[in-house]
Order: C-alpha cells, then sequence, then structure tokens
C-alpha cells in the first residue's frame, strides 16, 4: 500500500490523519469529490463508498455490495486476483482483496444484468466446457478435467457456491456466467479431485468489513459517557522507541478487542517532537473512528496497538517509523521517519460478522 494520490476527505465520514496508507478513492469514475473538513486537519483518504441497502438486484451508480471469491487449484487456494491492473468496463470488479466489488455505473450491468459473467471476463477467469484459466492469477492456472494434480489424482473444473450459515456449505452450480450477484455471496473456482475436501474463499471474512466501506457507530449516551473528555495530551520523555510501545493509562471493563474486531474509537495523533497534537476526534461529540482490525484500514502501529484493549480502556501507544508512515511520511504534518504518539479511547467493539478457518475473533 502506498502513500500516494492523498484526498481531503471528511472526518464526519470516518476518517482522521492518521490513520490510512493508502489512498482509498470511490470507485465510481463519475463521483463527486469529498468535502473539505471545517477544521484545520491534516487530512488522509478514507473508506468513502457507502452501502444503499435496496432489496432488489443492484441500482446503477446507488448500490454498492461485496461477494467472496476464490481460485482454488488442487488443494489451496491461490493469492487474490491483483485488481489495479484488470479492466473495469462495467463497476464490478476487484482490489486484490478477494472480494467482488457489485456496484454498477452503467444500467447494462444493473439489476437482474448484474451476473458473474461481468467479473469473470473482464478479470480473466474462464471456466467452460471443462477448462479452467486463471490468466491474471499469481501462478496463472490452465487446467483441463482430467488434469492430474501433485498428488497423482485427477482434477475436474467446477464453480461452487457457498450457502448455509455463514456461507460454508458447497454447492456445484450448474450455470455459473447466469448467476445474479448479489450481497454476500461467496464462490470457488475449482480445479481439483472429486474428492478434495473444499472449503469457502478465505476473503469470506473480508465481508465483514470491506476496506473501502465505512463502519460507522451510533454514538450512544452510554458510548458517549464511555469516551468522556479529550486527555491531556504528553509526549513520553527519553530516547525514542525503535519498537512499538504501548502504556496502558486507564483499563476498560467491557468487551475486549480481538484482531478480527471492528471498533470504534475517540483519538488523539501527535508526533514525538511536538507538544501539540495535530489532530484528534474529540471535539465532535457524535464522532467515532469506525475501522476494522486486521483489514489494513489503518496503520500497523495501530492495529497492534488496540488489540487487547477493552471497552472503556486508554491507551498511550507509541509508533515508530516502520509501523507508522516510515521514510515517506505524510507531508506537511508528518515528516519522513516520524515516531508518532497516540493516545485511543476504546468505545465500543463488535465481533465479526463471518467467522472461517484461520480467523480469531474477540472473546
Amino acid at each position: 500500500m502506498k502513500l500516494t494520490n492523498f484526498r481531503t476527505v471528511s472526518t464526519a465520514a470516518l476518517v482522521s490523519c492518521f490513520v490510512l496508507l493508502s489512498a482509498c478513492s470511490s470507485d465510481s469514475p463519475n463521483a463527486a469529490p469529498a468535502p473539505v473538513p471545517a477544521r484545520d486537519v491534516f487530512p488522509l483518504p478514507g473508506p468513502t463508498t457507502t452501502v444503499r441497502s435496496t432489496g432488489v438486484p443492484p441500482l446503477a451508480n446507488k448500490d454498492h455490495w461485496h461477494a467472496a471469491y476464490g481460485v482454488y487449484d488442487c488443494d489451496r487456494y491461490l493469492p487474490p486476483l491483483e485488481g489495479s491492473e484488470l479492466p473495469d468496463p462495467t463497476g464490478i470488479h476487484t482490489h486484490a482483496d478477494g472480494l467482488i466489488h457489485i456496484h454498477p455505473f452503467v444500467e447494462s450491468a444493473a439489476g437482474a444484468r448484474a451476473v458473474l459473467e461481468l467479473f469473470t471476463g473482464p478479470v480473466g477467469l474462464s471456466f467452460k466446457d471443462g477448462k479452467l484459466v486463471s490468466a491474471n492469477s499469481k501462478p496463472r492456472v490452465e487446467r483441463r478435467d482430467g488434469d492430474l494434480c501433485p498428488n497423482g489424482k485427477p482434477g475436474r473444473v467446477r464453480v461452487l457456491q457457498f450457502t448455509g450459515k455463514n456461507n460454508t456449505e458447497p454447492t456445484e452450480v450448474s450455470n455459473p456466467l447466469a448467476i445474479r450477484l448479489q450481497k454476500d455471496q461467496a464462490f470457488a473456482f475449482v480445479f481439483a479431485p472429486e474428492d478434495q475436501l473444499i472449503g469457502p474463499p478465505l476473503s469470506l471474512s473480508e465481508l465483514d468489513a470491506p476496506r473501502d466501506q465505512a463502519i460507522s457507530f451510533e454514538m450512544t449516551p452510554e458510548r458517549k459517557k464511555i469516551a468522556g473528555k479529550e486527555p491531556l495530551y504528553s509526549r513520553p520523555q527519553g530516547e525514542k522507541p525503535a519498537k512499538l510501545v504501548i502504556e496502558d493509562l486507564e483499563v476498560g471493563t467491557g468487551d475486549a478487542a480481538g484482531p478480527s474486531s471492528k471498533v470504534g474509537v475517540k483519538f488523539v495523533l501527535g508526533t514525538w517532537d511536538s507538544d501539540k497534537p495535530i489532530d484528534t476526534n474529540w471535539l465532535d461529540s457524535q464522532d467515532l473512528l469506525g475501522l476494522a482490525v486486521g483489514r489494513k484500514q489503518v496503520m500497523e502501529g495501530f492495529e497492534q496497538g488496540v488489540i487487547g484493549m477493552k471497552v472503556g480502556g486508554l491507551r498511550r501507544i507509541v509508533i515508530p517509523p516502520s509501523l507508522g508512515f516510515g521514510a515517506n511520511g505524510a507531508p506537511p504534518a508528518i515528516g519522513p521517519n516520524e515516531t508518532l504518539v497516540l493516545y485511543v479511547r476504546l468505545v465500543a467493539v463488535e465481533a465479526p460478522r463471518f467467522s472461517v478457518p484461520g480467523t480469531t475473533t474477540n472473546s
């Protein structure tokens, strides 16, 4: 992820100056520019996508849905297809996150016309006549029915759709190209022996919090009370640490944030070389920064620092450049190789909606 193409977005849209490591732009080529924040902060781009639940197939330029997919070769899922180099003629594409992003910007790809073929064609996936081709995967896959897998067994090409509780029950699809795309589906494009047990795509858990989707928490009176007043900012004394430093100023008593939780926080951000903060969201009593831990929506130091916090807790997290903005910095507010000082109050936490093997939820 790169610090490029910075864009101003609203703090009310769950964006703050410190959290994002890459430029997130709206996927629609006709998207309006984001509003400029009213207060003088250093803005970074953030998740600006909103989801409009219509109850009908996706409407052009109005709905933004997600489905999980994976390319399965013999005994394993391949890494997600890279998204940036792939064509997007309709608004149905991927972002190298193992998700199909479904938000058509042309009527020919909306409604009942939003079918799986609109995704597989542009991204180089083909599975006709007993042949699976994944032209843009790494490694490239080209398999035919009867080809041998490394275990010596012949494989067969098929497409599975996962249904049931948490999308874990596979069903072979007879006419996959015509499947109408809906929210929270899961697909596997498979070449494997008939007796191979195949679980859902590894990106299934990403459906809980896609990286381009804003996460919000209602600021209830209870949460407002938990947030409390903004702490007095002061940077630590001594030499700059080379590793992440976590200091619990107040230990919470509520639910804990795990490696895959969605969290809502209040924050104050400063740098090691300044005695004054450069950004805070405590100024707005209705504003919580919402994010999904483990989805790389935020810098690595923040993700590591918030894990294990309990609701109501307050931490001071000192983030070295290697876990922050690195040698590039985030001009003009954050210089190259800058050590950051972050105060975080955990106000709300939610466990992931989906759970697949290999993921961890908060306890």
